[in-house]
């Protein structure tokens, strides 16, 4: 296992390097953790923080079809919510019969993490496919890490 040094915030950060199989981001958000969550499970609102689908046409509650950005490829996404644990999975994949849950995202409130309850933290995690060469893998985690600064912006 790999690990690298990082500054934020001016503090200094000892950050897990990408294993292969899994990658997760995260981000302290100005906002609750009820407003984020359901922010995050609305269909409607996915195109304004995902750069990895364009076209995203909401097919039926909770399903989506758009076209991956990076291959030009059609992609189906469902999605399933938690609300008990601020959990949201997507289901992912080619074709509408054949989704697999590769991405998670999790909202913590920020009173589970010692500030108030205006503030959480959201993490995204997202799984590697035995299919995807280093560069897709590699573009999919440079997107997740602009997507979440993304959905900081858009929730404060």
């Amino acid at each position: 296992m790999r690990f690298g040094v990082s500054r934020y915030d001016n503090r200094l950060c000892l950050i897990r390097m990408d294993d292969g199989y899994a990658h997760i981001t995260s981000a302290q958000v100005r906002c609750g953790a009820d407003e984020a969550f359901a922010y995050l499970t609305s269909l409607e609102r996915m195109a304004a923080w995902n750069l990895n689908m364009s076209e995203i046409e909401i097919v039926e509650n909770a399903l989506a079809r758009g076209v991956v950005t990076q291959t030009g490829t059609t992609v189906w996404v469902q999605v399933q919510a938690d609300a008990s644990t601020h959990t949201i999975h997507f289901f992912v994949g080619g074709f509408r019969d054949q989704l697999v849950p590769r991405i998670m995202i999790r909202v913590v409130s920020g009173e589970c993490l010692g500030t108030t309850s205006e503030q959480c933290v959201v993490s995204m995690m997202a799984w590697r496919l035995e299919s995807m060469d280093d560069e897709r893998w590699c573009g999919l985690i440079a997107a997740h890490e602009h997507e979440i600064l993304q959905i900081k912006t858009l929730l404060e």
